[in-house]
Formats: structure tokens, sequence, C-alpha cells
């Protein structure tokens, strides 16, 4: 997947999906395009980077773990803002994003400090953006 050009620029797609959420919340774009580009940013977080990214191979067995927990973390965010735009109300859904907020910003800790991988901790803190962006609004 180093060949890929976007896993370059992968921590751009929850800034962007940040943005539709905002547009979409303030009714400049319809619910359907943000549902879609959400969706399939999910697809590529959790099976496609998942099942094709080479230096998952490379790790050693704690660092593929932390991997896999992140990357179910990035698709399980996103699906929690497509849920959380059609039930805002829903209190144990917030709680529950909330506490997924928060076990990215403690792996994105985690990545600045422990792991120095720089591409990893770059799309966690797109996604404190995104986290940020769903309940700020």
């Amino acid at each position: 997947m180093k060949n890929l050009t976007l896993y370059k620029f992968e921590f751009l797609l929850p800034v962007i999906v940040s943005i539709l959420y905002f547009l979409q919340v303030k009714q400049v774009i319809p619910i359907t395009l943000y549902v879609i580009f959400a969706s399939l940013t999910g697809i590529y977080f959790f099976p496609v980077k998942l099942l094709f990214d080479k230096t998952l191979s490379n790790n050693h067995l704690k660092n593929k773990l932390l991997e896999i927990i992140s990357i179910s973390i990035f698709s399980i965010i996103i699906i929690f803002s497509i849920i959380l735009l059609y039930e805002k109300a829903n209190v144990s859904l917030k709680i529950s994003f909330e506490i997924l907020s928060i076990v990215n910003v403690l792996l994105a800790i985690y990545y600045s400090m422990i792991d120095n991988r720089g591409n990893t901790f770059v799309t966690h803190l797109g996604f404190i953006v995104l986290t940020s962006a769903i309940l700020g609004i």
C-alpha cells in the first residue's frame, strides 16, 4: 500500500468528512452526499486498509494489535457520525461516541510519544478534528 497515493494523504479524509459534516448540518449539502462520502471513507479504513496494508505484516504482535484497534476506531467513529446525524437526542450513543473520542486521543498520544509513526499520528489528529466537529455542533 506504500505505492498508493491515498495512503500518503489519508489524514485528509477525516478532515474532509468533518467539513462535509459541518456543511450538512448547516444544510448546504444534502445528507446523502455526506452519508456516501463517510461510508466510502469508513470502507477505506476498515476492510481495505486492514487487508491490503503491507506494514501490518512487518510489525510485532503488539504493534499489529494497536494498528488494528486504530483502524477499527477510525471506522467506528465514521459509522457513529452517520448514526448521530439521524439520532441526535440519543444520550447513550453520544456517551459511546465520547468514549471512542477519548480512546482516539489516547492512541494519538501513544503514536506520538512511543511508536513514532507520523502518518498514523496525523490520521488520529484528523479524527480528533472530526470528533470535535461532531461533538461541538
